[in-house]
């Protein structure tokens, strides 16, 4: 999940901001989300390995036919997969693949990037270099996993699909072809467990997540990680659907998705470095056509459904949001 536009959000205790021509606005009723109220969930990664020669400077690479990504959603090889990453890390492929759903890789891996520019076969050797020396390192070697990261952003960030392979130097086979990423992740999110975040109706909210102690993932939060957030509202929708619809909960409410609910609201915003809290009237209306209105309050939904408070970490590995939380409008 991405989110668009930079929208300074407000940090500290009222959020209060400068929202309406140097006017000061009113304060906002502070709402705490703890981990009682943040989603749960568990994922595993398919680490089925592929055996490849070592023989890296005549074996090719392609990635043209894979037409989802791990989440299921649809895929352009030539124009989303920019970049592609072979990593060799240390360890187990189960391992490793925890480390890579936890975002915890070491920071000394050995890589090799290959910029795609449109391109979706390359050969093996294009991922040598200063980084990967693959003369050395690609090679048999039970104590090493090796994969292939398919990203929009350099260095592995915002992969949208992986390829685990295992070096042989008595393979034949000389040409690997990425399958779907659909299937390869395996995840649960849990929502109707949670306790709702109840908030006013009527009049402005921030949402403080100081407390929160644990993230989405069941690992440490920490606040500094959170670089975006946004507010959707989903008409008819309850919290059991939108946990079945996990991975789909931006689209269900982007006016620029054919996925998008009639009647549908995603408000969204950057957040400042270090925020513990986000006055929500920081957030503006994601429409067709770009930026629209600020988020006012909760009267702004006038049918049934649920909505719901993300926050997303845009430098991690994991496009796994931070924060999930229902918000239950009282009064």
């Amino acid at each position: 999940m991405c989110v668009a536009p930079w929208i300074a959000a407000c940090s500290g205790g009222g959020g209060n901001g400068d929202g309406n021509g140097g006017g000061q606005m009113s304060q906002a009723t502070v709402i705490p989300i703890v981990d009682a109220n943040n989603y749960t969930s568990t994922s595993s990664l398919n680490v089925d390995r592929v055996e490849v020669s070592t023989d890296y400077a005549n074996t090719q690479l392609c990635w043209d036919a894979a037409p989802q990504d791990i989440q299921c959603h649809a895929l352009s090889p030539a124009t989303d997969i920019k970049y592609v990453m072979l990593v060799k890390v240390k360890g187990e492929p189960q391992q490793v693949a925890q480390q890579i759903l936890e975002d915890t890789l070491p920071l000394s891996i050995t890589f090799g990037q290959f910029t795609t520019n449109g391109t979706t076969c390359t050969s093996l050797a294009s991922f040598g270099g200063s980084g990967f020396d693959l003369s050395m390192g690609f090679v048999e070697d039970p104590t090493f996993t090796y994969f292939f990261a398919f990203a929009e952003e350099p260095l592995g960030v915002g992969v949208r699909n992986f390829m685990f392979i295992e070096p042989k130097a008595a393979s034949a086979t000389k040409m690997l072809s990425a399958s779907t990423g659909c299937g390869k992740l395996t995840f649960t999110a849990s929502l109707t467990s949670r306790q709702t975040v109840k908030v006013p109706r009527q009049g402005p909210v921030a949402l403080d997540y100081s407390a929160l102690m644990t993230n989405g993932q069941g690992l440490s939060f920490d606040a500094s990680d959170v670089s975006d957030a946004f507010l959707a509202f989903y008409p008819g929708m309850t919290a059991a659907q939108l946990e079945q619809s996990f991975f789909d909960i931006e689209l269900l409410a982007d006016p620029t998705s054919p996925m998008v609910l009639p009647g549908a609201m995603l408000f969204e915003g950057k957040v400042s470095g270090g925020a513990t809290s986000i006055d929500l009237r920081s957030l503006q209306q994601r429409t067709a056509t770009g930026p629209g209105a600020a988020f006012t309050d909760f009267g702004v939904a006038t049918q049934p459904g649920t909505w719901l408070f993300a926050a997303l970490c845009g430098s991690c590995k994991n496009p796994q949001p931070l924060i999930v939380a229902v918000i239950e409008p009282t009064g």
